[in-house]
């Protein structure tokens, strides 16, 4: 077994008592603990309409996405005609 400085193992003691009673520290641990508890008790309505609103904002997404791909296909169109146009002229 190692030998432990005693002034050092008293001075980690000391922080850790620090820590335990840092009055920031127990206060925030405190909220946090008032905050799952609120968050578990909350009422079932609210955290079913979170999650269809949650639902409409990914159909939303995906609609927008798919309008965005639907543009770009036509703009990649749009530049290959105008390509093979532009090279038939050149011959």
């Amino acid at each position: 077994m190692r030998h432990i400085n005693p002034s050092i193992h008293h001075g980690f003691c000391k922080k850790l008592e620090n820590i335990e009673t840092e009055p920031n520290l127990v206060n925030r641990q405190i909220i946090f603990e008032n905050e799952i508890a609120e968050a578990l008790s909350s009422d079932k309505k609210q955290l079913e309409d979170l999650f269809y609103s949650y639902q409409e904002r990914l159909k939303e997404i995906d609609r927008i996405r798919r309008e965005y791909f639907r543009i770009q296909q036509q703009a990649r169109v749009k530049l290959r005609k105008q390509q093979l146009r532009n090279n038939t002229r050149t011959k």
